[in-house]
């Protein structure tokens, strides 16, 4: 082992997590398996047609955190859980009467056209446009995982987990930063190189 890969796999090693036991107690569980957070953070600003109609795909995982320092020790990941965490930005001057839907949806990337549409989701949040400066909303997303039907495991060359957050509000000010947030996605890790 080189003296960079011995240094780079000591900086992951103590950016590891311990997760619940309930995320990942299923039969393929790996206890060599590596468990990360691996965040991300964006503002989600409404179009020039006064909307948010906003996907972060699972396979977008791969821009996100230490994942290239982590793809450089393991094989193969799955996603199980995801943290978001939303503040307001908008200026008091916006639209304050709407609202706006997040959701997780474990199989599909397709954009939502109507706020009505989340309610169909088990794992979904909605609030007001705006509120307080300060405040922050929060909603932890579990990938679905049991015995019978495990989260599977996929190569860390060819990122390909479905599965997606997507947020939606309509009927807002046009062309305005309305949240910040951050994604915090919980990544199993396995068969070291």
């Amino acid at each position: 082992m080189s003296k960079h890969s011995k240094k780079s796999s000591n900086a992951v090693k103590q950016r590891q997590i311990r997760l619940p036991m309930s995320l990942y107690r299923d039969p393929t569980a790996n206890s060599l398996a590596g468990h990360f957070r691996l965040p991300y953070q964006v503002t989600i600003s409404s179009d020039g047609v006064n909307r948010i109609n906003t996907v972060y795909n699972n396979t977008s995982v791969s821009s996100y955190g230490d994942w290239s320092s982590l793809a450089a020790i393991y094989d193969e990941y799955r996603i199980l859980a995801i943290d978001l965490s939303v503040a307001c930005t908008a200026p008091n001057t916006s639209n304050l009467s709407n609202w706006i839907a997040v959701c997780y949806d474990n199989d599909d990337a397709t954009a939502l056209t109507t706020v009505a549409q989340v309610m169909e989701y088990d794992n979904h949040i909605i609030f007001p446009a705006i509120w307080s400066s300060g405040e922050k909303r929060s909603k932890f997303f579990y990938i679905p995982n049991s015995p019978s039907s495990p989260i599977s495991w996929y190569d860390i060359a060819a990122v390909s987990q479905v599965g997606s957050v997507k947020f939606y509000g309509d009927s807002l000010t046009a062309s305005v930063p309305y949240l910040n947030i951050t994604l915090n996605y919980y990544v199993e890790f396995r068969g070291r190189r």
